[in-house]
């Protein structure tokens, strides 16, 4: 029998009612359950078929873990080797090179020394950094944010100069970007499961995390429809990431790739609403199913 192992952490909804969905469905070939793992021997090896990842971007010790299933031959969802694309300035030029649209980027040196280093290890920085620049290509307004996802305290919203680098003097030794600010007509977030099950929501990153989520389906045109599931497969397609969420700006007919390669770390049913939550419930089911089952 083909074996579906469950990572997870605080978040227990959203895993344990794909498992009673997996195994509810009475199929004699797959069973779903939770993971249990002690002490790790280099020479160990593990029957899980697939494994559902809900917590190692947390705890290293489970990405130890998975890096070794994903050696064995095993799939992990989402890509456990995908660290290096959590990074915004990274994934602006993926999406770049995937021929997409993004805000103009720029990647900002440290306003402090990188930990356990001294101003010797700047030498190959160029001194004094060409400010206008960066303005000139990004404008005005731009938005200073850091370049890791989980910093979400050091964005800014800034409209000239002087309020750049008033923000620039708080971010410390937190690597930044300063990027155009996309005055959009409006906001979604595709919900990607393999490259086959595409689910668009309007949605608002500025509001409170329970009012996010429209829970009324977003008229769109068929044409942006259209681009912005072109682009979500595009860009699974490069990550080898087969649970994802990317964030779309949509400004006088262009679709802008926001921010993408996300671990989706928020699924509970009064954030995402009814049918959202019960889609992705059973899309991820239906897909470590097909995944177990080489399908």
């Amino acid at each position: 029998m083909k074996k579906i192992g469950l990572l997870f952490g605080i978040g227990t909804n959203f895993p344990l009612d794909v498992q009673h969905y997996i195994n509810s469905k009475n199929n004699n070939e797959v069973t779903c359950e939770e993971i249990k793992i002690g002490i790790l021997r280099n020479n160990d090896f593990y029957d899980y078929d697939v494994v559902l990842d809900r917590i190692s971007e947390f705890v290293p010790f489970y990405r130890s873990f998975l890096k070794t299933l994903k050696l064995q031959g095993k799939k992990v969802i989402s890509n456990c080797l995908t660290a290096c694309y959590d990074d915004y300035f990274f994934q602006a030029q993926i999406a770049n090179n995937l021929g997409l649209k993004t805000p103009k980027t720029c990647l900002i040196p440290t306003k402090w020394l990188p930990k356990n280093t001294t101003p010797e290890a700047m030498r190959n920085l160029e001194y004094p950094l060409d400010w206008d620049k960066m303005f000139d290509y990004v404008g005005f307004p731009a938005v200073l944010k850091s370049n890791a996802y989980d910093e979400k305290r050091y964005d800014f919203k800034v409209y000239n100069k002087t309020e750049f680098f008033s923000a620039y003097e708080l971010t410390g030794s937190n690597l930044m970007i300063l990027q155009e600010s996309i005055e959009h007509d409006e906001y979604v977030r595709c919900f990607a499961v393999g490259r086959k099950y595409l689910k668009i929501v309007k949605y608002n990153p500025t509001n409170p995390l329970h009012l996010r989520y429209s829970r009324s389906a977003p008229r769109i045109d068929e044409n942006i429809e259209q681009k912005i599931n072109s682009a979500c497969l595009k860009l699974l397609g490069n990550m080898e990431n087969h649970f994802n969420a990317v964030e779309f700006a949509i400004k006088q007919g262009e679709v802008y790739c926001m921010d993408f390669n996300r671990p989706i770390s928020k699924l509970e049913r009064f954030i995402l609403g009814d049918e959202v939550y019960d889609w992705l419930v059973e899309k991820i089911g239906d897909y470590l199913i097909e995944l177990a089952l080489g399908n």
